[in-house]
């Protein structure tokens, strides 16, 4: 299996959008287009870097019949997603890192996404110091 940088913001995505603190749980995560199996492997490697708060691996004989339940991101599940979330710095993102032929990894996506977000920060913020502070 590759891991799947798009399947995993869509899941990051998801849970944000599905997540009630009244239930404390998401269970068996569905993403249209892509199998149980794929999607539970994400989950995992999103668990491994502390995205969730807690995931619930429930085994049955049947593989197809394991059930997962997941809880809310964590912050730096959010934090990521945070970064991610916007189409357009996900979009900028993923291009420079492709023409760059940097790795497609969760740390250099951050990276890449802040220095988006940053430049675009301080370009807002020399436009109000510009306008005396009239927008």
């Amino acid at each position: 299996m590759k891991r799947d940088m798009e399947l995993i913001r869509t899941i990051l995505l998801k849970v944000e959008l599905e997540y009630d603190p009244k239930d404390r749980a998401i269970s068996n995560l569905q993403i249209p287009g892509y199998d149980k199996y794929t999607v539970d492997s994400h989950l995992k490697l999103l668990e491994q870097s502390g995205f969730f708060d807690k995931i619930v691996w429930v085994k049955s004989v049947r593989a197809s019949d394991s059930a997962i339940t997941i809880s809310n991101l964590t912050n730096i599940g959010y934090d990521y997603l945070d970064k991610i979330r916007d189409d357009g710095t996900w979009q900028k993102t993923v291009k420079t890192i492709t023409d760059k032929g940097l790795d497609m990894s969760i740390k250099t996506i951050s990276a890449v996404a802040t220095a988006f977000i940053t430049s675009a920060t301080e370009g807002a913020v020399n436009a109000i110091i510009k306008t005396g502070g009239n927008i």
